[in-house]
Protein backbone atom coordinates (compact mmCIF):
# COMPACT_ATOMS: atom_id res chain seq x y z
CA UNK A 1 0.00 0.00 0.00
CA UNK A 2 1.49 3.35 -0.64
CA UNK A 3 0.98 5.89 2.26
CA UNK A 4 1.81 9.33 3.24
CA UNK A 5 4.06 11.64 1.14
CA UNK A 6 3.62 9.18 -1.93
CA UNK A 7 0.02 9.12 -1.87
CA UNK A 8 -0.07 13.04 -0.98
CA UNK A 9 1.26 13.64 -4.08
CA UNK A 10 -0.45 11.41 -6.34
CA UNK A 11 -3.67 13.19 -4.88
CA UNK A 12 -2.23 16.48 -5.45
CA UNK A 13 -1.70 15.53 -8.58
CA UNK A 14 -5.39 14.81 -9.07
CA UNK A 15 -6.88 17.71 -7.24
CA UNK A 16 -4.73 19.84 -9.25
CA UNK A 17 -5.88 18.10 -12.77
CA UNK A 18 -9.66 18.12 -11.21
CA UNK A 19 -9.38 21.73 -10.78
CA UNK A 20 -8.10 22.03 -13.90
CA UNK A 21 -10.98 20.30 -15.54
CA UNK A 22 -13.65 22.33 -13.20
CA UNK A 23 -12.73 25.43 -15.02
CA UNK A 24 -13.98 23.94 -18.19
CA UNK A 25 -17.02 25.24 -20.16
CA UNK A 26 -18.78 25.11 -23.69
CA UNK A 27 -16.12 28.01 -24.44
CA UNK A 28 -13.10 25.99 -23.68
CA UNK A 29 -10.51 24.95 -26.37
CA UNK A 30 -9.41 22.65 -27.92
CA UNK A 31 -5.99 22.80 -25.97
CA UNK A 32 -7.38 23.66 -22.93
CA UNK A 33 -9.74 20.34 -22.91
CA UNK A 34 -7.14 18.05 -24.04
CA UNK A 35 -4.57 20.07 -21.52
CA UNK A 36 -6.99 19.11 -18.72
CA UNK A 37 -7.44 15.52 -20.17
CA UNK A 38 -3.35 15.08 -20.19
CA UNK A 39 -3.29 16.33 -16.31
CA UNK A 40 -5.59 13.47 -15.07
CA UNK A 41 -4.15 10.80 -17.11
CA UNK A 42 -0.60 12.02 -15.88
CA UNK A 43 -2.09 11.97 -11.81
CA UNK A 44 -3.36 8.59 -12.40
CA UNK A 45 -0.14 7.08 -13.95
CA UNK A 46 1.59 8.44 -11.10
CA UNK A 47 -0.25 6.66 -8.79
CA UNK A 48 -0.30 3.41 -10.63
CA UNK A 49 3.36 3.82 -10.90
CA UNK A 50 3.91 4.17 -7.26
CA UNK A 51 2.25 1.12 -6.67
CA UNK A 52 4.29 -0.46 -9.07
CA UNK A 53 8.01 0.70 -7.57
CA UNK A 54 6.29 -0.49 -4.12
CA UNK A 55 5.86 -3.81 -5.11
CA UNK A 56 9.19 -4.08 -6.92
CA UNK A 57 10.65 -2.47 -3.15
CA UNK A 58 8.72 -5.42 -1.17
CA UNK A 59 9.73 -8.26 -4.11
CA UNK A 60 13.46 -7.37 -3.68
CA UNK A 61 14.74 -5.95 -0.65
CA UNK A 62 14.85 -9.62 0.85
CA UNK A 63 17.55 -10.12 -1.90
CA UNK A 64 19.65 -7.29 -0.41
CA UNK A 65 19.12 -8.01 2.67
CA UNK A 66 20.54 -11.50 2.10
CA UNK A 67 23.88 -9.64 0.31
CA UNK A 68 23.97 -7.67 3.43
CA UNK A 69 24.19 -10.50 5.61
CA UNK A 70 26.71 -12.12 3.26
CA UNK A 71 29.20 -9.85 3.35
CA UNK A 72 29.11 -7.49 6.35
CA UNK A 73 30.29 -3.97 6.40
CA UNK A 74 29.00 -0.96 7.58
CA UNK A 75 28.39 2.35 6.22
CA UNK A 76 28.17 1.51 2.39
CA UNK A 77 25.76 2.76 0.01
CA UNK A 78 23.93 -0.34 -0.10
CA UNK A 79 23.33 -0.50 3.46
CA UNK A 80 21.47 3.09 3.73
CA UNK A 81 19.46 2.16 0.53
CA UNK A 82 18.40 -1.07 1.84
CA UNK A 83 18.20 0.06 5.49
CA UNK A 84 15.67 3.03 4.17
CA UNK A 85 13.82 0.28 2.07
CA UNK A 86 13.51 -1.90 5.21
CA UNK A 87 11.83 1.11 7.26
CA UNK A 88 9.56 1.98 4.30
CA UNK A 89 8.04 -1.54 4.08
CA UNK A 90 7.87 -1.74 8.12
CA UNK A 91 5.98 0.93 8.59
CA UNK A 92 4.29 1.07 5.33
CA UNK A 93 5.25 4.82 4.86
CA UNK A 94 6.79 5.07 0.93
CA UNK A 95 8.27 8.48 0.28
CA UNK A 96 8.01 9.66 -3.51
CA UNK A 97 7.77 7.83 -6.92
CA UNK A 98 11.42 9.73 -7.79
CA UNK A 99 12.67 8.69 -4.17
CA UNK A 100 12.02 5.07 -4.47
CA UNK A 101 13.01 5.00 -8.41
CA UNK A 102 16.23 6.98 -6.73
CA UNK A 103 16.41 3.65 -4.41
CA UNK A 104 15.90 0.79 -7.19
CA UNK A 105 18.53 2.72 -9.81
CA UNK A 106 20.97 2.83 -7.12
CA UNK A 107 21.01 -0.63 -5.73
CA UNK A 108 23.31 -2.49 -8.91
CA UNK A 109 26.51 -0.42 -8.02
CA UNK A 110 26.23 -0.21 -4.48
CA UNK A 111 26.05 -3.85 -4.09
CA UNK A 112 29.00 -4.29 -6.41
CA UNK A 113 30.69 -1.60 -4.72
CA UNK A 114 29.29 -3.36 -1.30
CA UNK A 115 30.92 -6.88 -1.72
CA UNK A 116 34.18 -5.24 -3.23
CA UNK A 117 34.37 -3.53 0.04
CA UNK A 118 33.67 -6.26 2.61
CA UNK A 119 35.85 -8.82 -0.10
CA UNK A 120 38.92 -7.09 -0.35
CA UNK A 121 38.76 -3.78 1.79
CA UNK A 122 37.19 -5.28 4.84
CA UNK A 123 39.14 -8.40 3.77
CA UNK A 124 42.82 -6.17 4.06
CA UNK A 125 43.80 -7.54 0.87
CA UNK A 126 45.40 -5.82 -2.03
CA UNK A 127 44.57 -7.66 -5.30
CA UNK A 128 47.88 -7.62 -7.49
CA UNK A 129 49.26 -9.67 -10.34
CA UNK A 130 50.86 -11.52 -8.22
CA UNK A 131 47.60 -12.24 -6.08
CA UNK A 132 44.60 -11.78 -7.43
CA UNK A 133 41.40 -11.02 -5.28
CA UNK A 134 38.12 -13.29 -6.41
CA UNK A 135 35.26 -10.83 -6.21
CA UNK A 136 33.02 -13.15 -8.85
CA UNK A 137 30.27 -12.39 -6.23
CA UNK A 138 29.53 -8.87 -8.31
CA UNK A 139 27.85 -10.48 -10.65
CA UNK A 140 24.44 -12.21 -11.13
CA UNK A 141 23.92 -15.95 -10.89
CA UNK A 142 27.56 -16.33 -12.12
CA UNK A 143 27.37 -20.34 -12.17
CA UNK A 144 23.77 -20.98 -12.62
CA UNK A 145 22.76 -21.67 -9.51
CA UNK A 146 20.59 -19.15 -8.31
CA UNK A 147 17.23 -17.95 -9.13
CA UNK A 148 15.43 -19.27 -11.82
CA UNK A 149 17.63 -21.24 -14.82
CA UNK A 150 15.63 -22.86 -17.24
CA UNK A 151 14.83 -23.60 -20.74
CA UNK A 152 13.44 -20.03 -20.95
CA UNK A 153 16.11 -18.09 -19.40
CA UNK A 154 18.72 -17.56 -16.45
CA UNK A 155 18.38 -15.06 -13.53
CA UNK A 156 20.49 -12.02 -13.99
CA UNK A 157 21.10 -12.64 -17.67
CA UNK A 158 19.91 -11.45 -20.92
CA UNK A 159 19.30 -13.93 -23.91
CA UNK A 160 18.99 -12.74 -27.49
CA UNK A 161 18.71 -16.50 -29.02
CA UNK A 162 17.48 -18.22 -31.82
CA UNK A 163 18.01 -22.33 -31.18
CA UNK A 164 16.46 -25.70 -30.65
CA UNK A 165 16.53 -25.22 -27.53
CA UNK A 166 18.87 -23.06 -24.65
CA UNK A 167 19.47 -24.04 -21.29
CA UNK A 168 19.55 -27.68 -21.24
CA UNK A 169 18.26 -30.71 -23.15
CA UNK A 170 16.18 -32.33 -20.20
CA UNK A 171 16.30 -32.06 -16.00
CA UNK A 172 18.42 -34.75 -15.79
CA UNK A 173 21.30 -33.69 -17.18
CA UNK A 174 20.49 -30.23 -15.31
CA UNK A 175 21.06 -31.68 -12.39
CA UNK A 176 23.96 -33.98 -13.33
CA UNK A 177 25.70 -30.90 -14.53
CA UNK A 178 26.19 -29.00 -11.48
CA UNK A 179 23.44 -26.46 -13.57
CA UNK A 180 25.89 -25.59 -16.49
CA UNK A 181 23.86 -23.96 -19.05
CA UNK A 182 24.14 -24.65 -23.08
CA UNK A 183 22.28 -24.24 -26.14
CA UNK A 184 22.12 -26.32 -29.16
CA UNK A 185 21.85 -26.03 -33.46
CA UNK A 186 21.66 -21.92 -32.08
CA UNK A 187 21.38 -19.51 -35.79
CA UNK A 188 21.44 -16.40 -33.15
CA UNK A 189 22.79 -16.15 -29.58
CA UNK A 190 24.14 -13.59 -27.18
CA UNK A 191 24.06 -13.99 -24.11
CA UNK A 192 25.33 -11.21 -21.28
CA UNK A 193 25.01 -9.07 -17.91
CA UNK A 194 26.36 -5.88 -16.99
CA UNK A 195 28.22 -5.20 -13.65
CA UNK A 196 28.20 -1.53 -13.01
CA UNK A 197 29.71 0.19 -9.66
CA UNK A 198 33.38 -1.36 -9.67
CA UNK A 199 36.69 0.43 -8.84
CA UNK A 200 39.05 1.57 -11.04
CA UNK A 201 41.46 -0.82 -11.64
CA UNK A 202 42.79 -3.99 -13.59
CA UNK A 203 40.20 -7.22 -13.56
CA UNK A 204 40.81 -10.73 -15.09
CA UNK A 205 37.28 -12.26 -16.26
CA UNK A 206 37.04 -15.77 -17.38
CA UNK A 207 34.31 -18.37 -18.25
CA UNK A 208 34.63 -21.85 -18.54
CA UNK A 209 33.14 -23.14 -22.18
CA UNK A 210 33.09 -25.05 -25.20
CA UNK A 211 31.93 -24.83 -28.78
CA UNK A 212 31.78 -27.61 -31.21
CA UNK A 213 30.81 -26.81 -34.79
CA UNK A 214 28.08 -29.71 -35.10
CA UNK A 215 28.02 -33.16 -34.23
CA UNK A 216 30.63 -35.34 -32.40
CA UNK A 217 31.57 -36.97 -36.50
CA UNK A 218 35.09 -37.46 -37.42
CA UNK A 219 34.43 -35.02 -40.36
CA UNK A 220 33.96 -32.31 -37.68
CA UNK A 221 37.12 -33.08 -35.71
CA UNK A 222 39.32 -33.37 -39.24
CA UNK A 223 37.85 -29.81 -39.38
CA UNK A 224 39.93 -28.55 -36.78
CA UNK A 225 42.97 -30.55 -37.20
CA UNK A 226 43.33 -29.09 -40.70
CA UNK A 227 43.37 -25.61 -38.54
CA UNK A 228 42.88 -25.44 -35.42
CA UNK A 229 41.78 -21.60 -35.85
CA UNK A 230 38.70 -22.16 -38.02
CA UNK A 231 35.71 -23.38 -36.74
CA UNK A 232 35.96 -21.27 -33.72
CA UNK A 233 32.33 -19.41 -34.06
CA UNK A 234 31.82 -18.74 -30.45
CA UNK A 235 33.37 -15.28 -28.81
CA UNK A 236 34.20 -14.85 -25.05
CA UNK A 237 33.37 -11.12 -24.84
CA UNK A 238 33.75 -7.90 -22.29
CA UNK A 239 32.99 -4.86 -23.86
CA UNK A 240 34.66 -3.99 -26.98
CA UNK A 241 37.61 -7.03 -25.99
CA UNK A 242 36.76 -10.83 -27.20
CA UNK A 243 38.70 -14.08 -27.63
CA UNK A 244 37.15 -17.20 -29.73
CA UNK A 245 35.55 -19.45 -27.25
CA UNK A 246 38.03 -22.51 -26.56
CA UNK A 247 37.65 -25.67 -29.14
CA UNK A 248 35.94 -28.85 -27.87
CA UNK A 249 39.02 -30.52 -29.24
CA UNK A 250 41.09 -27.69 -27.44
CA UNK A 251 40.97 -30.24 -24.42
CA UNK A 252 40.72 -33.46 -26.27
CA UNK A 253 41.87 -36.16 -24.27
CA UNK A 254 43.83 -39.58 -25.03
CA UNK A 255 42.98 -41.20 -21.74
CA UNK A 256 38.77 -40.78 -20.65
CA UNK A 257 37.76 -38.92 -18.14
CA UNK A 258 35.33 -41.18 -16.99
CA UNK A 259 32.63 -39.02 -17.22
CA UNK A 260 28.73 -39.80 -18.24
CA UNK A 261 28.12 -38.73 -21.59
CA UNK A 262 31.92 -38.30 -22.67
CA UNK A 263 32.37 -39.37 -26.55
CA UNK A 264 35.41 -40.40 -28.42
CA UNK A 265 36.27 -39.03 -31.92
CA UNK A 266 39.53 -39.65 -34.42
CA UNK A 267 41.68 -36.47 -34.33
CA UNK A 268 45.00 -36.48 -36.50
CA UNK A 269 45.04 -40.26 -36.17
CA UNK A 270 44.14 -40.53 -32.76
CA UNK A 271 41.11 -41.62 -31.09
CA UNK A 272 40.75 -38.94 -28.03
CA UNK A 273 37.99 -38.29 -26.00
CA UNK A 274 35.97 -35.43 -25.58
CA UNK A 275 32.56 -34.09 -23.65
CA UNK A 276 29.38 -34.68 -25.31
CA UNK A 277 26.85 -34.14 -22.91
CA UNK A 278 26.39 -31.27 -20.14
CA UNK A 279 27.46 -33.64 -17.39
CA UNK A 280 30.49 -34.74 -19.65
CA UNK A 281 31.34 -31.21 -19.93
CA UNK A 282 30.89 -30.44 -16.39
CA UNK A 283 33.55 -32.90 -15.58
CA UNK A 284 35.56 -31.59 -17.31
CA UNK A 285 34.65 -28.37 -16.36
CA UNK A 286 35.77 -29.49 -13.22
CA UNK A 287 38.92 -30.89 -13.89
CA UNK A 288 39.93 -27.29 -15.17
CA UNK A 289 39.64 -27.81 -18.70
CA UNK A 290 38.41 -25.42 -21.15
CA UNK A 291 38.94 -22.01 -19.26
CA UNK A 292 38.79 -18.54 -21.23
CA UNK A 293 39.81 -15.22 -19.87
CA UNK A 294 40.09 -11.34 -20.89
CA UNK A 295 41.90 -8.60 -19.07
CA UNK A 296 40.65 -5.45 -18.78
CA UNK A 297 40.88 -1.90 -17.32
CA UNK A 298 37.88 -0.05 -15.36
CA UNK A 299 37.98 3.68 -15.15
CA UNK A 300 35.46 5.53 -13.25
CA UNK A 301 32.16 5.28 -13.78
CA UNK A 302 32.89 2.21 -16.21
CA UNK A 303 30.28 -0.94 -16.50
CA UNK A 304 31.53 -4.24 -17.64
CA UNK A 305 29.74 -6.19 -19.85
CA UNK A 306 30.45 -9.64 -20.13
CA UNK A 307 28.64 -12.32 -22.45
CA UNK A 308 28.97 -15.05 -25.01
CA UNK A 309 28.13 -14.43 -28.64
CA UNK A 310 27.46 -16.60 -31.88
CA UNK A 311 29.86 -14.32 -33.52
CA UNK A 312 31.28 -16.15 -37.08
CA UNK A 313 29.63 -18.88 -39.21
CA UNK A 314 26.19 -20.42 -38.00
CA UNK A 315 26.94 -24.32 -38.65
CA UNK A 316 24.06 -27.13 -38.33
CA UNK A 317 24.11 -29.46 -35.04
CA UNK A 318 26.04 -25.97 -33.16
CA UNK A 319 26.67 -26.56 -29.40
CA UNK A 320 28.07 -24.39 -26.85
CA UNK A 321 28.07 -25.41 -23.11
CA UNK A 322 29.35 -23.22 -20.33
CA UNK A 323 29.71 -22.42 -16.75
CA UNK A 324 31.77 -20.33 -13.90
CA UNK A 325 31.75 -17.57 -14.63
CA UNK A 326 34.61 -15.25 -13.11
CA UNK A 327 36.30 -12.12 -11.75
CA UNK A 328 38.99 -10.97 -10.23
CA UNK A 329 40.38 -8.57 -9.15
CA UNK A 330 44.22 -7.12 -10.72
CA UNK A 331 45.32 -4.07 -8.49
CA UNK A 332 46.33 -0.79 -10.37
CA UNK A 333 49.05 -2.60 -12.65
CA UNK A 334 48.40 -3.51 -16.33
CA UNK A 335 49.09 -7.18 -16.96
CA UNK A 336 51.32 -7.43 -20.36
CA UNK A 337 50.51 -9.78 -23.08
CA UNK A 338 52.38 -12.47 -21.97
CA UNK A 339 50.89 -12.21 -18.63
CA UNK A 340 47.20 -13.10 -20.09
CA UNK A 341 48.71 -16.16 -22.40
CA UNK A 342 49.67 -17.42 -19.31
CA UNK A 343 46.55 -16.68 -17.37
CA UNK A 344 44.86 -19.07 -19.99
CA UNK A 345 43.19 -16.26 -22.20
CA UNK A 346 44.07 -18.10 -25.55
CA UNK A 347 43.31 -21.65 -27.38
CA UNK A 348 45.66 -24.41 -26.06
CA UNK A 349 46.52 -25.68 -29.16
CA UNK A 350 48.10 -22.14 -30.22
CA UNK A 351 51.83 -21.09 -29.55
CA UNK A 352 53.06 -17.55 -28.28
CA UNK A 353 56.09 -15.91 -28.38
CA UNK A 354 57.23 -14.33 -25.26
CA UNK A 355 55.79 -10.72 -26.35
CA UNK A 356 52.16 -12.30 -26.31
CA UNK A 357 52.53 -12.76 -30.38
CA UNK A 358 51.02 -15.54 -31.85
CA UNK A 359 52.91 -17.80 -34.13
CA UNK A 360 52.54 -20.16 -37.00
CA UNK A 361 55.04 -22.64 -34.95
CA UNK A 362 57.55 -23.21 -32.66
CA UNK A 363 61.16 -22.61 -33.69
CA UNK A 364 64.21 -22.67 -31.67
CA UNK A 365 63.47 -20.12 -28.24
CA UNK A 366 61.03 -20.25 -25.34
CA UNK A 367 57.22 -20.26 -26.32
CA UNK A 368 53.83 -20.32 -24.27
CA UNK A 369 52.11 -23.68 -25.28
CA UNK A 370 49.03 -24.52 -23.36
CA UNK A 371 49.45 -21.53 -20.80
CA UNK A 372 52.74 -22.78 -19.67
CA UNK A 373 56.62 -22.28 -20.68
CA UNK A 374 57.85 -24.26 -23.48
CA UNK A 375 62.15 -24.34 -24.62
CA UNK A 376 62.68 -25.78 -27.89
Amino acid sequence: MMENCQVAMAISKLQSAVSVAEKLSESSSEEEIKAAISGLNEAIEYYNEGKSLVQKVMTIQGVYEKVLEDYDVAGTDLVKIVDAMGVAVANEEFDSNEVINGWLNGLPAARTAHIYASVVIEGGLTPSLAEPVAISAVMTNQSFDEGENSRSGATGWTIDWAADHIGWNNEAQQSGSNNAYEYWKATKFDMYQEVVGLPEGFYRVSCQGLYRPGNNTDEVAAIYAADPANARDMAFYVNDKSVALTSIYDFAQEEAVGADGEASCTLDGKTVYVPNTMISAAAYFEAGYYTNTIDIEVKKGDSIKIGLKLAGNVVDANWCVFDNFKIQSLGATAPTAIENVLAGGQASQAIYDLSGRKVSKAVKGIYIMNGKKVVR
